[in-house]
Parts: structure tokens; sequence; C-alpha cells
């Protein structure tokens, strides 16, 4: 798994440094999405009969840097655990907060798409058992990737990128605004010292002011009550 997430994070620090800071969110989606730097887009996430803690934490990982699309591998499983599969994986993505691309839809809508029992509903179940041939939802799997939501998809996977920059850039601020600080404090200790008294003594002037302030608009003696 961590090979996965690091080769990701190669790819993404590559087109980072391509990108000026500056650029806004929407140019860089843009740019991003017709850019490409090696990442992959998606990944196809089985879940072999049941899903797991491990599962869950595997994908919570992957989504914060591509689109997760879990597959159910289901051979030899009645239709009936098939659905309950479906309806729990639903309920677990929905309740841990794993964002998986959805195709367009909510959690809640698919939920209630697989309690009718409708065939071609993420999350989608592949079998290869030729008792479950009717209910293997590969090819609409692959049509929803590859042909309906293949725009969508790759743009998914560019906003994907942006979000993890701009977290990137962020942290990378912060950390310089602290390593600065510490510098200067270094270089000139009492002149931070006498920084930090000054601004106490300001709030504390300032606190004071306000309070003669407020308290001369409430005196009704005041023959220019109101005027501070």
């Amino acid at each position: 798994m961590r090979p996965v997430i690091d080769y990701q994070i190669q790819r993404f620090r590559q087109a980072h440094a391509d990108f000026d800071v500056k650029l806004p969110f929407p140019a860089l989606v843009h740019y991003a999405t017709h850019n490409r730097y090696g990442q992959f887009d998606g990944v196809l996430y089985g879940v072999l009969h049941r899903i797991k803690p491990v599962d869950l934490e595997y994908m919570k990982r992957l989504s914060g840097v591509t689109n997760l699309v879990p597959v159910l591998l289901v051979n030899n499983m009645p239709v009936a655990d098939i659905q309950a599969l479906k309806l729990q994986v639903l309920e677990l993505i929905e309740k841990e907060g794993i964002k998986t691309y959805t195709f367009g839809m909510t959690i809640q809508e698919l939920s209630k798409l697989v309690s009718t029992g409708l065939r071609g509903v993420p999350p989608f179940a592949v079998t290869t058992s030729p008792n479950l041939s009717e209910y293997d939802e590969f090819a609409e799997l692959k049509a929803r990737l590859l042909e309906l939501h293949a725009a969508d998809f790759r743009r998914h996977s560019a906003i994907k990128f942006c979000k993890w920059r701009e977290s990137t850039i962020a942290v990378e601020s912060a950390t310089v605004r602290v390593r600065r600080d510490k510098q200067s404090k270094q270089r000139n200790p009492a002149w931070w010292e006498a920084f930090g008294m000054a601004a106490v003594m300001s709030s504390i002037a300032l606190i004071v002011a306000a309070g003669v302030g407020r308290l001369y608009l409430c005196d009704p003696r005041s023959s220019r009550n109101g005027s501070m």
C-alpha cells in the first residue's frame, strides 16, 4: 500500500514544481486535467466476500490521493448476500468518511438503488462464477470508467492533486514562518522581548480606551451623549 501512495505523491510533487503557487484553483484544475505527470487517475479496490477494518484503513489512505472505486469480488456468493454486502460497504464508507468515486451520485442515492435490487449500481460486483454470470457487473464498471464518466473521472483526479497541493503549500508556508521567527529570535532576543511587551501594553491601552468609551456613552449627564 505504501509504495502505491508514495508513487502518487512523487508524481504530485513533480507536477507541483511546474505550476506557479499563485495559480487560481480553477485554472490549476484545468491544467492538471490536461497535463499528465504519470500519476494514476484511480484505484479499483477489491473487496473479497466481506469488508474488513484493514480494507477501510487502506481505502481511507488511498482516497486522499486518487479516485477510489470499491469493487466486490463475489464468486460463489448468494445473490441476497451480494446485495447485503453492497449495502454494508456503502454504510461503512459513509460512516468512516471515505471519499470514494460515486459516479455522480450520493451514497444515500446509491443505497436506495441497491435496496431495490437494481443491477449495475455501484459498488459493482464482479464474478467469474458461471452460476452468477447474470449478476456480473464488470461490463457496467468498464463502461462507466472508460466511456460514460471518463472525463469526469480524470477531472476528479486533478482535483485530488489540487487539494493536496493547497494543503502542501499551507504546510510549507507555515514551516517557513516558524523557521524565520525562530531565527529572528535567536539573532535578536531582546528585540522580540520588547516587541512582546509593547504588544501587551498596546492591548491594555485598547481595552481601557474601549471601556472609557462605553462608560461615556452610557453617562446620562453628558451633553454629548453618544458622540464617542
